[in-house]
């Protein structure tokens, strides 16, 4: 009796052991899994990083070329006005 009850207590030490095992190896891969999704989000984190640089300088760069054509819009009206004045035979007006 006494050996029937150590043997029934030692499956289940056996059958716990095997489920916590098994739990552990399921615990490692979600742990792995983790650490791929981790790696994944690190990696698409920084190539929308590159992205936003990028179209930063893209912006910057349209920036400048705006404020240069409208610089040269500025002086084109100021010379059509020169020439409109020298053209009428008027005189410059300097205030």
């Amino acid at each position: 009796m006494e050996k029937s009850k150590l043997e029934q207590e030692q499956e289940k030490l056996l059958t716990t052991n095997v489920e916590l095992a098994m739990e552990t190896k399921q615990l490692l891969l979600n742990q792995k899994e983790r650490g791929k999704d981790r790696k994944d989000l690190i990696d698409a984190n920084e190539e929308l990083a590159a992205e936003v640089e990028k179209l930063y300088k893209a912006e910057e760069e349209q920036m400048e070329e705006r404020e240069k054509l409208l610089s040269e819009i500025t002086n084109m009206k100021q010379k059509t006005e020169f020439e409109k004045t020298v053209n009428s035979g008027g005189h410059i007006q300097r205030e």
